[in-house]
């Protein structure tokens, strides 16, 4: 497990992702990512690194979207690295910490990608500043996860009832002006779109109440939310770097 400025630890999600075989049946997520990124951009020989990539699926889902392309894979989890380098042999996976302490920025890539990651921080400068480092000039940081539209940032704990009372991080929320706030203080950052994410299908509840699924609103057939009682609203942050 890894530990977060004493505050609360992220168990790591092996025992999830190791379990699960999505390889042929890619995400929305995935899609998504690939739907909103510019087409001129991509399949032309380029590198890119997905930062938190736990097994490799997404990995796998986008060297089958552009072939010609080469992919890194870089996450904390051994188990997690040695099962994705398993099922995408020619590509590329380390075993590294790119987020949570200063760096030393050996290549750059001319797509980063990180999903579902930056929400496990209470501090989210330094990993912001540690991505955009990995990013050659004229490429491109896609962030995606929960973020929120109101000016409030939540840091959120959370612990299983019945189990070891461990108080767990993973889930916590920043404002679109908090990013927006480190990505003006860059020198390197050009711009930067929003895309709001909207699941097309519904998900049951899992066995384990902290993965998301869906639940019908008002305001949308698809809503997602944890068991924490959490509306997620995910969307994407494309940052385009000079």
């Amino acid at each position: 497990m890894v530990k977060f400025r004493n505050t609360g630890i992220r168990i790591a999600d092996d025992d999830i992702y190791l379990n699960e075989d999505r390889y042929g049946d890619p995400k929305e997520m995935f899609k998504f990512i690939n739907l909103i990124l510019p087409k001129d951009k991509v399949n032309k020989g380029i590198r890119w690194l997905d930062v938190g990539c736990a097994t490799g699926e997404f990995i796998y889902y986008l060297k089958s979207e552009f072939p010609r392309d080469y992919f890194t894979g870089v996450d904390i989890s051994p188990a997690m690295i040695t099962k994705a380098a398993e099922c995408n042999p020619k590509q590329q996976f380390l075993c590294e910490d790119l987020l949570n302490q200063q760096i030393e920025v050996t290549e750059q890539y001319d797509i980063v990608t990180c999903t579902g990651v930056l929400q496990i921080f209470d501090q989210i400068e330094k990993p912001i500043e540690n991505l955009l480092s990995l990013v050659a000039a004229g490429g491109i940081l896609v962030i995606t996860g929960s973020f929120n539209n109101h000016d409030v940032d939540v840091l959120m704990r959370y612990r299983r009832v019945n189990e070891a009372a461990i108080w767990e991080t993973g889930w916590n929320l920043f404002s679109k002006a908090t990013y927006e706030g480190c990505l003006e203080n860059n020198k390197n950052v050009a711009e930067w779109t929003w895309h709001d994410f909207a699941i097309p299908i519904s998900l049951g509840e899992k066995e384990d109440p902290m993965r998301s699924w869906t639940i019908k609103t008002e305001l949308n057939p698809n809503q997602l939310i944890n068991g924490a009682g959490q509306l997620l609203y995910v969307k994407s942050c494309l940052i385009y770097v000079v």
